[in-house]
């Protein structure tokens, strides 16, 4: 009986600090997506997807350690490298960012000695968190926003009818101000002219049809 006691007792040691790791990691990456990420997206699947995939990293980072340092951390750098491909092509500048921090802490609550550590730990979790908050929302840059469109009236690409055609850009479009134009291919057989417009989006969000065309781009890419 006592040897048996003696085999449970660090055993359960064990149990306790991966309880404690994966709960740690579970609900700062659950916090981060459902009070930083999820309110501007609204992107459900993602949620979900990047909510399982931080606790599946935290797992395997987690296992492959308590088999072996060199070999497991290896392979989990490996693993961890792999997942960030995993269809980026179709995900926005601020989808990759997110992937990959809630991989980056996944690896950090799996791999990270406790409780030599424990307070690093904790505290880069919180100024993650609270960075990730923060930027979200409070407007510290505004968002400059890039349309291309195809314009039918050519004649006022001249650089002294460049107000007018701004004017009527501005009226077509919606836009209440166009801070900058850029001139592309011109196509004097149908008299057409490809513009680029940038203007300050007001609730600094990407715009879902310039998402969908960089989709469109990476696809035929």
């Amino acid at each position: 009986m006592s040897f048996l006691l003696l085999e449970i007792l660090p055993l359960s040691h064990d149990f306790i600090e991966f309880f404690l790791r994966f709960v740690g990691n579970f609900l700062i990456v659950f916090l981060v997506l459902r009070f930083s990420f999820y309110p501007n997206s609204k992107q459900r699947d993602l949620f979900n997807s990047f909510f399982l995939m931080g606790q599946i990293v935290f797992l395997i980072c987690y296992f492959l350690s308590i088999m072996g340092a060199a070999i497991g951390v290896g392979f989990g750098l490996f693993a961890v490298f792999s997942i960030i491909r995993f269809r980026t092509s179709l995900l926005s500048i601020r989808e990759i960012t997110y992937l990959f921090l809630i991989i980056g802490m996944a690896v950090m609550n799996a791999l990270a000695d406790l409780p030599k550590h424990l307070l690093h730990i904790i505290s880069s979790d919180l100024i993650i968190l609270a960075l990730s908050f923060f930027l979200e929302k409070i407007r510290i840059v505004k968002h400059l926003s890039c349309k291309t469109i195809f314009y039918d009236k050519i004649e006022l690409i001249q650089n002294q009818r460049r107000e007018e055609m701004i004017a009527d850009l501005q009226l077509r479009t919606g836009i209440s101000k166009i801070e900058k134009i850029e001139s592309g291919s011109i196509n004097f057989l149908k008299d057409i002219v490809e513009l680029k417009i940038y203007y300050y989006n007001s609730d600094n969000q990407i715009n879902m049809a310039e998402k969908m065309a960089s989709n469109a781009n990476s696809d035929t890419n």
